[in-house]
């Protein structure tokens, strides 16, 4: 009779962590079905002291008015907004539960400027690339030191300068 109240038991184990397996999976799908509906984003605010409005910023994010605040992409939204904006420096994004998002950034002034390729790119003081143009003429070059380097590994608006030397 042992051998069977073993068997029995060990069925019953089975099933426990069988139940509590169905009751995790469901509770995954129903959280996130809801956040679907509650986090959704319905407002963005901006602030802004750039030359910009703040309706180009938001076209300029890619943020849509509805989407998923649990996987808008910070990072995402950074780097378009970087791309998008000459001059746009000291960005960040933040959510804010349920339903906002809140992009801050601030106008760089160019402290250095490299030629790579036919383009020219000017760089803040950290040597974040904040302006590319084929032109000369377009980048504000007052007072600007020009880095010449052939060690330029890449050079990408709203990212920083990198050498193919890292310890440059």
């Amino acid at each position: 009779e042992s051998g069977k109240a073993k068997k029995y038991s060990s069925k019953r184990e089975i099933a426990g962590v069988i139940v509590a397996l169905v009751l995790v999976v469901a509770a995954a799908v129903a959280l996130i079905l809801v956040s679907g509906f509650v986090f959704r984003v319905k407002t963005v605010q901006v602030t802004n002291e750039t030359d910009f409005y703040a309706e180009e910023i938001i076209a300029a994010s890619g943020i849509n008015i509805g989407e998923n605040l649990i996987f808008a992409d910070k990072d995402r939204i950074k780097a378009e907004i970087a791309a998008s904006v000459p001059y746009a420096s000291n960005i960040t994004v933040k959510k804010v539960y349920p339903s906002k998002i809140i992009i801050s950034l601030t106008k760089g002034s160019g402290k250095y400027y490299v030629c790579a390729g036919r383009y020219y790119y000017l760089l803040d003081e950290n040597c974040n690339v904040i302006a590319r143009t084929s032109r000369i003429e377009d980048i504000e070059l007052a007072g600007c030191i020009r880095i010449q380097s052939e060690e330029i590994a890449e050079c990408v608006v709203g990212k920083r300068l990198e050498y193919l030397d890292a310890d440059l």
